[in-house]
């Protein structure tokens, strides 16, 4: 695919957004993943990381690349200060600034500018949260993690990873073996009664038992 393809998709499919083309799982991982080939073209993919995660993460039954382990050493530090007592409303932000829509909005917002795209969908608000809510449920099931088992034992980096937030549950007195291992998200919601899409962080290697911080996802 030429750059021209993959600029006029994409600006078409930013065009269609303002005038009733509605929002689908198709077109949004269309999207990102014409977004992620522009970045790609233009050799700026460096200034879109949100960007090129998220486009990464509809593509894929998992990821757990080291270019994504840093969203989850965010959140280790967002959720050990929690876990240590420091508790404020900062933890909860901290924990959405590191699941990174809040940086997709502004990725997509200065691509937006920079290609003179329609930017409808990043300045209008239910627009957005109609994009956002498209995009956890693509993601339902999906987790971003960390490897396991031998595939774990074999990466230098993501052993790297693990020590680094050891080593800082140790500073703020947290559990040494609790680092967060694998962010997913499901549409179950906190009960029947309050449907939503929830963010799920799971701090140990196995699934069971295990321990798992659930909460609801703010956009």
């Amino acid at each position: 695919m030429t750059h021209f393809d993959a600029d006029a998709i994409l600006r078409r499919i930013f065009a269609a957004l303002p005038n009733g083309d509605t929002l689908t799982s198709d077109n949004v991982t269309r999207l990102l993943l014409h977004g992620r080939m522009v970045i790609e073209q233009k050799e700026i993919k460096d200034d879109y990381m949100a960007l090129s995660l998220y486009a990464n993460w509809t593509h894929h039954a998992k990821i757990n690349q080291n270019y994504s382990w840093k969203t989850l050493e965010a959140l280790h530090e967002a959720v050990a200060q929690h876990l240590a007592g420091v508790e404020s409303d900062g933890n909860y932000d901290a924990i959405y600034d590191a699941i990174g829509l809040r940086a997709l909005r502004e990725n997509l917002r200065r691509l937006c500018k920079a290609r003179n795209y329609d930017h409808f969908l990043v300045e209008d608000g239910d627009m957005w949260q109609a994009f956002a809510t498209i995009l956890m449920m693509i993601l339902d099931g999906r987790p971003l993690t960390l490897p396991t088992g031998d595939e774990f034992l074999k990466s230098n980096k993501a052993k790297d990873a693990v020590e680094r937030m050891r080593k800082r549950n140790r500073e703020l007195g947290v559990r040494d073996d609790l680092t967060a291992w694998a962010l997913y998200f499901d549409t179950k919601g906190l009960s029947e009664s309050e449907p939503c899409v929830c963010w799920n962080l799971r701090l140990t290697e196995n699934v069971e038992p295990g321990v798992l911080l659930r909460g609801p996802m703010r956009i």
